[in-house]
């Protein structure tokens, strides 16, 4: 299936090489999209990409569990995450291989 996982770096690459913008700019303009996502979903709002999909961060309450490891039950925290639930045409590319 190719790199087993794709960086920052290599978007910038990406950018360098199609358009030819230099990488300082490259850089600096990668920086700025992951940010402005990273700020709209620290103020709980949703960033979609159309085609790709949604990012949304959604409330985890904290839960009592076991804890295999120590044997002990134990309370995990309350906690907010970030969920990504892929677009239909994303899915339909991936799976076309």
């Amino acid at each position: 299936m190719g790199k087993e996982f794709y960086v920052k770096k290599d978007l910038v690459n990406l950018l360098h090489n199609r358009f030819g913008i230099p990488k300082p700019e490259c850089f600096e303009f990668v920086n700025s999209i992951f940010q402005e996502m990273t700020d709209k979903l620290a103020k709980g709002e949703q960033v979609k990409i159309p085609s790709f999909g949604t990012f949304q961060v959604k409330f985890q309450a904290s839960k009592d569990m076991y804890d295999m490891n120590t044997g002990k039950e134990r309370t995990t925290e309350a906690k907010y995450k970030v969920r990504f639930i892929p677009s239909d045409k994303l899915k339909q590319q991936v799976n076309r291989g």
